[in-house]
């Protein structure tokens, strides 16, 4: 037997169970009498995830948690008290009905005459529901079992010890009890014999009670019936193997078969026992009193939905479904009708799984995309549709220059800075952006705008002079952002600020620094100091006195200034620099 998870037991037995189906809608199929419609499954007819029969009512239980009830409801056995909402589990008496809450607690409606609807104090710590004709039975987290209602033939009187049971059913006028062990407690009326369990009482794994009958599924798939037996009810068809579930009517019996198909014998007055075609694809089986109900696989896809957005680069998405039925799923992308890829070729069915991801940049932005599901007994299912939309911030771009072998100094005029998207070769280019700037940091520090927005070409030239305000140092590391946001790091490289002479102390006076290098191979740079903004000009002068070469600023700020110079023949030059009425000279050679 596979995956057989047992979840409540009543006079009309609930299980979740595997099977085979062609789709897994959710669907109820009910027949037999259907004198108040108990049989008719009121629209729409999906999305449930439980189901169970009262005498002549029925019930499901939608995967939103809500009940839905069906068929006679002269004592208000269809009338779910509200709010209808956070349901776990269902049960059915013959004119009443309950409703296991999310939280543990017990809600119970309809025909009151025995107390049937009054669970007892404390109402909380349930993990289980069941009802007989007119008493109801709850099973504790503990193991214990609690019963209320009418209790005429003791059938209220859980016998000692009240411990380790891990399912509970009720029949008419008597009660049965799963034990952890295997075995099999029975108690209440017993004059047919419905309370002596068949030696071995061992290896049981699912129990349901009829009107005067009881019935044990044995973990090899066998059932086993005992009790009143006038319509065969106890005579279970052969081959008598790979069921993996049971339920009990007044006077008929069912089992589920591990395909998904159904077997039903006994009394069939009302064709309770004419399981309708196609007979496959179910995974639940329960009975009324001269009705039977069957639920299809409901594996539905909750995570991702039409909220969800997944980006590329993105990592740990999850994905969520209801509907465990056997050991594990495959989970694959489409989008639309179009395959993309499959994320878990055999993933556990915990109802739950994350993609590692990251979300690869081959998967085209788009809005249709889906997520199916199907385990290894067939069922499947899909999400609805979500986004794949390009990444925002993610660091996709390499730097490969400037590296861990660079360095910058004050000498040199064109520095090389370039970049790369190893994660868009041979795909989507326009997921880049258009431009990029670039900024220098030292350490974790910023320290200067290269430039604030030049063209996503994959390479610049920083040809700037360096600021003598920059420091040596050999942790810089150069950022690359793109319009999109997409950015990456450089390697730690080194930056040499070398002057030849110490700044001075006060910055804050007209000064004309010596040049550097000196003597130089026609590449140089002259610094000076302005303390307020003022008009100033720099010429330089060969040694004959004659000016070679003259700049004559407009207004210009507080600050260190720069001039870097190149390709000037080999001599002897002075640089003067003029503001207002004061001037400065430098001499410096040249030698190429």
């Amino acid at each position: 037997m596979k995956n057989l998870s047992v979840l409540l037991f009543s006079a009309a037995v609930f299980l979740l169970v595997p099977g085979m189906s062609e789709g897994s809608d959710g669907s109820i199929v009910g027949w037999g009498y259907n004198g108040y419609g108990q049989c008719d499954v009121p629209a729409p007819n999906e999305g449930f995830v439980a189901v169970a029969g009262g005498g002549i009512h029925s019930l499901g239980l939608k995967e939103d948690g809500s009940i839905v009830v069906w068929g006679s409801n002269e004592n208000g056995q269809c009338n779910v008290p509200e709010p209808n909402e956070s349901f776990v589990a269902v049960a059915g008496g013959s004119f009443h009905s309950l409703g296991l809450k999310e939280d543990s607690s017990i809600v119970a409606w309809g025909f009151n005459g025995y107390g049937q609807c009054d669970v007892p104090a404390p109402n909380e710590g349930f993990v289980a529901v069941a009802a007989g004709d007119w008493h109801s039975l709850g099973l504790k987290a503990d193991g214990s079992i609690v019963a209320w209602g009418r209790n005429t033939y003791g059938q209220c009187n859980v016998p000692a010890p009240n411990e380790s049971f891990v399912a509970v059913a009720g029949g008419a006028c008597h009660s049965l009890g799963l034990k952890e062990a295997g075995s099999i407690v029975a108690w209440g009326s017993n004059s047919w014999g419905q309370c002596n369990v068949p030696a071995p009482n061992e290896g049981f794994v699912a129990v349901a009670g009829g009107f005067y009958h009881s019935l044990g599924l044995k973990e090899y798939g066998s059932i086993v019936a005992w009790g009143y037996n006038t319509y065969g009810q106890c005579n279970v068809p052969a081959p008598n193997e790979s069921f993996v579930a049971v339920a009990a009517g007044d006077h008929h019996s069912l089992g589920l078969k591990e395909a998904g198909s159904i077997v039903a014998w006994g009394n069939n007055g009302s064709g309770q026992c004419n399981v309708p075609e196609p007979n496959e694809g179910f995974v639940a089986v329960v009975a009324g009193c001269w009705h039977s109900l069957g639920l299809h696989a409901y594996l539905h896809v909750i995570e991702p939905d039409s909220s969800t957005t997944w980006t590329h680069f993105e990592t740990d998405l999850p994905v969520g479904w209801t509907g465990v039925y056997c050991d594990s799923v495959s989970i694959i992308l489409y989008d639309g009708a179009v395959f993309i890829d499959t994320l878990a070729a055999s993933a556990p069915n915990t109802g739950s799984w994350v993609f590692s991801g990251p979300v690869p940049m081959s998967w085209d932005p788009g809005i249709e995309y889906m997520i199916y599901i199907e385990d290894d007994l067939g069922y499947f299912g899909w999400s609805e549709e979500f986004t794949i939309a390009p990444s925002e911030g993610a660091e996709i771009i390499t730097v490969t220059e400037p590296n861990a072998s660079t360095t910058w100094n004050n000498i040199e005029l064109d520095r090389m800075i370039s970049w790369s998207y190893p994660a868009l070769l041979d795909m989507n280019r326009s997921l880049s952006g258009d431009s990029v700037s670039i900024t220098l940091y030292k350490n974790s520090v910023f320290i200067d705008t290269l430039i604030s927005s030049t063209p996503n070409t994959g390479t610049w030239v920083f040809s700037d002079s360096l600021p003598l305000t920059w420091e040596s140092g050999s942790d810089y590391r150069v950022h690359v952002v793109d319009n999109l946001a997409n950015h990456g790091w450089s390697e730690e490289f080194i930056i040499e600020i070398d002057l030849g002479m110490n700044l001075p102390d006060d910055m804050d006076r007209l000064c004309l620094l010596p040049v550097v290098p000196n003597p130089s191979d026609g590449l140089f740079t002259i610094s000076y100091c302005i303390p307020q903004a003022s008009e100033a000009t720099v010429v330089i002068y060969d040694l004959a006195g004659k000016p070679v070469y003259e700049v004559a600023s407009g207004e210009l700020s507080s600050d260190l200034h720069q001039l870097r110079m190149s390709d000037m023949p080999s001599g002897v030059y002075f640089c003067r620099l003029r503001v207002g009425s004061d001037s400065f000279t430098e001499r410096f050679v040249v030698i190429r």
